[in-house]
């Protein structure tokens, strides 16, 4: 609760000391767990070298146990470090091997909406666009299936980038301000000021240079305050 709320160092303090405990425990089921949530932490923080060694800790107990449904949630987030420091190769192929893990076991349509998610913004960052449409497409089928809106401001903010790339900028807005709507309806900073952004960049590709700096303003105040270093520079560029 603490690390969606804000993503600092209370919730990064609690993962910790449940750390401490499995070990004094000897639980490796736990350590696993808990190098998993401690990285899930410090990728939020944006200290993403430090939480890739965590995923890996976490995935190597997984692997030893045969734990292959956790396997699956690693190497998804093995795939999302890799894509924040640009490794999009090697983020495609970790997202590409969780999905043919998750088919190996069978997984609810939540989780594999969460995949097609984050197969659709690698495909988007690699510039194959209509794959990227594709996959993002899938997603929400999925997410519809499951009942699920956790998802659903990143992945309508994803399918605006990816109109925006297109220059079809009705869809981009219409995806945009959906994103938008529901990250601050749930209540989710992040997505809410990386889709502001989205919006300051099709306000600019109109050239409504009032509208495309409020928009971009009011992205670099949102990521601020949630603590969102990287995605604020990103504005700030």
């Amino acid at each position: 609760v603490d690390r969606r709320r804000s993503g600092g160092e209370a919730a990064n303090n609690l993962f910790a000391q449940s750390l401490a405990q499995y070990e004094a425990l000897d639980n490796v089921y736990g350590l696993a767990t808990s190098h998993n949530l401690i990285a899930n932490g410090l990728f939020m923080q944006g200290q993403w070298r430090e939480s890739d060694d965590q995923y890996r800790q976490s995935l190597a107990l997984f692997t030893q146990m045969g734990d292959l449904y956790n396997q699956v949630f690693v190497n998804n987030n093995l795939g999302g470090s890799a894509l924040k420091q640009g490794r999009l190769d090697e983020a495609l192929g970790y997202y590409q091997k969780a999905m043919r893990q998750l088919e190996q076991i069978g997984g609810s349509p939540f989780v594999i909406g969460a995949l097609h998610m984050n197969l659709g913004n690698t495909r988007l960052q690699l510039r194959e666009i209509d794959l990227a449409m594709e996959e993002l497409r899938r997603a929400l089928e999925s997410f519809e299936q499951a009942q699920a809106r956790d998802f659903l401001p990143e992945t309508y903010g994803y399918l605006a980038e990816a109109s925006l790339v297109q220059d079809d900028l009705d869809a981009a807005e219409a995806h945009g301000k959906r994103s938008l709507e529901l990250a601050q309806e749930l209540n989710m900073p992040r997505e809410e000021g990386h889709t502001l952004r989205i919006l300051g960049e099709i306000a600019l590709a109109r050239a409504q240079f009032g509208d495309a700096h409020r928009f971009l303003t009011d992205s670099y105040n949102v990521l601020t305050i949630a603590g969102d270093d990287y995605e604020s520079a990103k504005t700030q560029l």
